[in-house]
């Protein structure tokens, strides 16, 4: 019996604990799920209240981990289907749920994103009760799913009971015949007992909780029975309605409904009842305790037990407040809308009577207004195109989309736009100016784009001719700085020539007449050379190219070197060759040079047209109103005078004194004009006074800057220099890349007598080809030669052999700019042909013999070895593909002098939109090629032209821009050799 009775405990107590076990798992479910469902509840209120919080101050603090706390929600409601997946009703809520959470949380992103534009749209939106809609809506769905599980755990905890119940009275009938075994399953059942407790205390607890958070909740929570009689009402209904929650149960909701609402609140629930419908959402107004009116909003659900509808559970909130800012609102924009009708015809009235056409579109690009000019411009009328998104008035589809692409700029910069276009009106095809700006409302949003239009056809036109007259006048003005710069190169190129042929011949031995024959020659050449100069200085002067420079010099020592080589011609003329200085201040700052060129044209003429007498310069300072000192410098002879009809005319060029001058004394008369145009330049003037047969007085004046004093002048160090024996750079060895065959002669035999080891190329490449086989001490070049020239030369040197041989620069040209030009570039010297020998050899031993010197030059006056590179093609050597790098370099070498060319083209046209284009297309391949030095300029040009300002410079960049291209050019020709 015992064996039995021990086999029936040992079974019924494997089958009690098996089920308790089931059962306890079910119990910890269900609070699991419940504390899930507090967790989503938490979660949900978070992320809202993270968002209002951002929304209101603007902190993005409060949206740190908003993407984890949304993620979060959505975690906890995925928990919560995937535990409860054995109830479709519940698993139906909780798919409900997750569809609102995804809505709330796209809802909450729209506020975030509105908030960065405006703070205003993001309050707007949350105040709109969208939101708060699906809070609702979620809160309610949560409170219906915990209340079920709350009922699950009820009758889950009761058959937990009724199991430890049957339990304990076998145990008892059995304890006397399996004492032993029954304790020490009695221990256990304590256990399974205490955690039995344990979970009870906790849904408790979340009972609590949950109780606690409906009570203190801002909505009414009740439920009813299907009689709409009240069986629970949240402590919230007081603060509503003024009844308590105990006056309220037991109680009719109908009862505290307003009288003519009553039958409608009743009927509703009624439909939804038969309908068995889930959940509904119905206002109707209420009384409250004390006789006031209020309006709620409820949401009400549907309570099932057994599959049967049982009752309502609702919530509801008041609403009275929205409702009559809703008839406010509505009333208001009735007084708008009649207002606004008033102040359109108004604005009709005003807008038709303007000269110019004007219309208004909606920010979707319909027209909404257009004025009378409007029709009476394009011929057509309201129904044409009122409404419309285009009307027919553009020549052709681009110029529809110009005017298209102007309204999204407007919107999207919220600035006024210009667009011109050729448009066809009534009278033809006519070019019109249209001003599009945006319109505001007082909340500062973009409700219109208005539009004035012009007719600019005959300003279009004369533009066109002030665009041909520019273009024939810079056409004109490259002419003539070509053709000087030609005849300057092909004239002193033989210059140098003779001349230095002349100072060779002049080291050999000559007889008397040989001697007197050279000497001629010599002066022959120095008046011809005159000549060009004077020419090149009116050019410079007339195109504003010639600058003013400023330093210290010895005011008194300038005059006298002056003076010095005219007194020789006086004593052969047998004249008196006089200086007077007054208080005249030794040391000055200014342009020493522009005032020797002035002195010595007025001594020239005082000595050339004097044949008995003399001359006389006399120096002076004066002041001047505001303390402003001058110097005043008279030059006076006793020639023969200038007639008083050509007084006038003397300082213009090509003029002189008389017709016979020419034929008399030679000369250009170009002289006086130069000098005037130089003093005036410096802000002085100069006047004539003349007696015909008794001499001329020249007297000028310039502002005197006073100075302390002076270092040694450049000129000893030439005069010095002159003393150095030629001994001192034999063997020293010098490359000559010079294309003339008479300068390559002159310059080697030159070099060649002083004991120097000379290498001659004709050209840049020829040069590039030697100094990749030897190394020299030297570089004299040429600037303009054939193949490569000698700015791509000295480039290529610098960068791409990396060699710091000094270079000195020998040109017969007159280009502007060019001596700058060849100093970045890293030429060390600069020197005009033709030149004396004296002031070659000064300069090879400046880079020949002085270390300190040629130091100095060595490292470019220190920024040398920091020069930037002109191109790198790291970028292309990373691909490892040389197909790739010779297709890249191909194309670059094809196409950009093609795009320099259309965007000089643009510039010329004025055309800042093009010329902004063109440049912003050239920068990725110079990115590619890291041709930093131009793609600066190329930058600087894009954003002139995108800004439009300072487009007065746009042509000096492109030029610039193009310059450099054609320093880089030969290099890339020979990087692409080495690669192909």
């Amino acid at each position: 019996m015992l064996s039995v009775g021990l086999l029936y405990l040992i079974v019924f107590t494997v089958q009690n604990i098996r089920q308790n076990k089931e059962l306890t798992k079910w119990v910890n479910n269900t609070h699991f799920l419940i504390e899930t469902i507090h967790d989503v509840h938490a979660n949900l209120l978070e992320v809202e209240s993270r968002v209002r919080g951002y929304a209101i101050t603007g902190n993005e603090v409060f949206i740190k981990d908003y993407a984890e706390k949304s993620d979060l929600l959505l975690k906890n409601i995925a928990r919560l289907q995937k535990q409860i997946d054995e109830d479709p009703h519940q698993t139906k809520d909780l798919e409900q749920l997750m569809a609102l959470a995804k809505q709330k949380l796209q809802w909450q992103e729209k506020i975030i994103q509105e908030r960065t534009v405006s703070q205003d749209a993001a309050e707007k939106l949350i105040t709109s009760l969208t939101g708060k809609k699906l809070t609702d809506e979620m809160i309610n769905i949560l409170q219906r799913v915990e209340i079920e599980e709350q009922a699950l755990l009820t009758n889950r905890m009761k058959e937990s009971d009724r199991l430890t119940a049957i339990r304990n009275t076998t145990f008892i009938v059995l304890a006397t015949s399996a004492f032993v075994i029954l304790a020490m399953l009695m221990l256990r059942i304590i256990r399974e007992v205490r955690m039995r407790r344990f979970a009870q205390q906790k849904a408790e607890i979340s009972e609590s909780k949950y109780r606690g958070l409906i009570e203190n909740s801002a909505l009414v929570v009740y439920t009813m029975d299907l009689e709409c009689n009240f069986s629970y009402v949240s402590g919230q209904c007081k603060n509503l309605t003024g009844f308590s929650a105990d006056d309220l149960v037991g109680e009719s909701l109908l009862t505290i409904v307003e009288e003519g609402w009553r039958q409608k609140v009743q009927d509703f629930y009624t439909e939804q009842q038969e309908k068995q419908t889930f959940e509904t959402n119905f206002e109707f107004p209420i009384v409250s305790k004390n006789g006031h009116l209020f309006w709620i909003e409820q949401s009400v659900v549907l309570l099932y037990e057994g599959g049967e509808p049982v009752g309502f559970q609702s919530i509801a909130k008041d609403v009275t407040e929205r409702n009559y800012a809703k008839k406010l609102l509505a009333e208001s924009e009735q007084r708008i809308k009649a207002k606004q009708e008033e102040y359109q015809e108004r604005l009709q009235a005003i807008l038709d009577n303007m000269p110019m056409f004007v219309y208004l579109k909606d920010t979707e690009g319909r027209f909404i207004m257009v004025n009378k000019q409007f029709h009476q411009t394009f011929g057509t009328t309201d129904e044409d195109v009122i409404g419309n998104v285009d009307v027919n008035v553009h020549v052709n589809e681009s110029g529809a989309k110009k005017f298209a692409e102007a309204d999204e700029e407007v919107k999207r910069t919220r600035r006024p736009v210009e667009v011109e276009d050729l448009v066809v009106t009534t009278e033809g095809e006519r070019n019109m100016l249209i001003i599009k700006f945006p319109l505001f409302d007082k909340n500062n949003e973009l409700f219109a784009i208005s539009a004035v239009g012009k007719d600019i056809t005959e300003l279009v036109r004369y533009q066109r001719q002030l665009i041909t007259a520019r273009l024939r006048a810079e056409k004109a003005e490259r002419l003539q700085e070509e053709f000087l710069a030609n005849m300057s190169h092909e004239i002193r190129t033989p210059m140098n020539g003779i001349i230095g042929m002349a100072n060779l011949l002049e080291t050999t031995t000559l007889s008397s007449e040989q001697r007197d024959y050279l000497h001629l020659i010599q002066e022959s050449s120095g008046i011809l050379l005159s000549l060009i100069n004077n020419i090149l200085d009116l050019s410079k002067i007339k195109s504003g190219r010639m600058s003013v420079e400023c330093a210290d010099f010895d005011l008194h020592q300038t005059i006298d070197s002056i003076l010095a080589p005219f007194s020789l011609k006086a004593k052969e003329k047998s004249i008196a060759l006089n200086k007077i200085y007054q208080d005249l201040p030794r040391y000055i700052r200014g342009d020493q040079q522009k005032l020797q060129q002035i002195l010595n044209n007025l001594l020239s003429n005082a000595v050339k047209f004097t044949q008995q007498g003399g001359v006389t310069l006399f120096a002076t300072t004066e002041e001047r109103e505001g303390d402003a000192l001058f110097l005043v410098i008279s030059v006076t002879d006793t020639g023969i005078g200038i007639s008083p009809e050509n007084q006038e005319q003397v300082f213009e060029s090509f003029v002189q004194g008389g017709t016979d001058m020419v034929r008399r004394f030679g000369g250009t008369g170009l002289g006086l004009a130069i000098t005037k145009r130089l003093i005036e330049m410096q802000g002085g003037k100069i006047d004539v006074s003349s007696t015909p047969g008794e001499g001329t007085s020249f007297y000028l004046e310039l502002p005197l800057v006073l100075s302390n004093g002076i270092a040694e002048p450049a000129a000893a160090d030439l005069e010095k220099s002159k003393e150095i024996s030629t001994q001192s750079v034999r063997g020293k060895s010098v490359l000559l890349i010079e294309d003339n065959l008479v300068n390559q002669k002159v310059t080697y035999l030159m070099l060649h007598k002083a004991g120097m080891r000379v290498d001659i190329a004709g050209n840049g490449k020829e040069a590039v080809e030697l100094l990749q086989q030897k190394t020299y001490d030297l570089i004299i070049t040429d600037l303009q030669m054939p193949e490569m020239d000698g700015f791509q030369t000295t480039a290529f040197i610098r960068n791409k052999l990396q060699l710091t041989t000094p270079i000195i620069a020998m040109t017969a040209s007159a280009l502007r700019n060019e001596k700058d030009r060849c100093m970045e570039l890293g030429m060390n010297e600069y020197l005009t042909k033709p030149f004396a020998p004296a002031t070659l050899f000064f300069h090879l031993k400046r880079f020949l013999l002085h270390d300190e010197t040629k130091q100095a030059i060595t490292t470019g006056n220190g920024a040398e070895e920091k020069r930037e590179e002109l191109y790198n093609l790291g970028f292309l050597e990373e691909m490892e593909d040389e197909e790739y790098t010779a297709e890249v370099l191909n194309l670059f070498l094809s196409s950009t002098p093609v795009s320099m060319s259309e965007l000089k083209d643009a510039s010329i046209r004025e055309d800042w939109s093009e010329v902004h284009k063109k440049a912003h297309s050239l920068k990725s391949s110079l990115g590619i090629l890291q041709m930093n030095t131009l793609l600066r300029t190329v930058t600087e040009i894009e954003d002139l032209a995108k800004n439009k300002t300072n487009t007065d410079h746009i042509d000096h960049l492109i030029q610039q821009a193009i310059r450099q291209y054609n320093l880089i050019k030969p290099m890339l020709e020979a990087e692409l050799k080495t690669i192909s």
